[in-house]
């Protein structure tokens, strides 16, 4: 069994806030998702009438509200750029 050395902390309250920690950026987000860039993952919160509450680039902290519906990690999406498209 391999052990993952990533760890992150994630706390969800009712289901309409949820608080993590490790997040290196914001790559998506809007009132049905965000998307965090966290170690090698993605972490996707899902839901509806979802706000960043607080985002702190030093700590590393987020804070989201709203009807959250799900909370998923995910591989990286690699950006891909013009010319990856003709000769990729």
């Amino acid at each position: 069994m391999t052990e993952n050395l990533f760890r992150q902390l994630i706390t969800l309250k009712d289901r309409n806030y949820l608080e993590a920690d490790k997040v290196d950026e914001v790559l998506v987000f809007d009132d049905s998702s965000v998307v965090l860039s966290v170690g090698s993952s993605e972490l996707i919160i899902g839901g509806s009438d979802l706000t960043i509450v607080s985002l702190d680039s030093e700590k590393k902290t987020i804070a989201v509200k709203g009807c959250i519906d799900a909370v998923v990690y995910g591989e990286k999406t690699v950006k891909k750029g013009i010319l990856s498209r003709f000769f990729g």
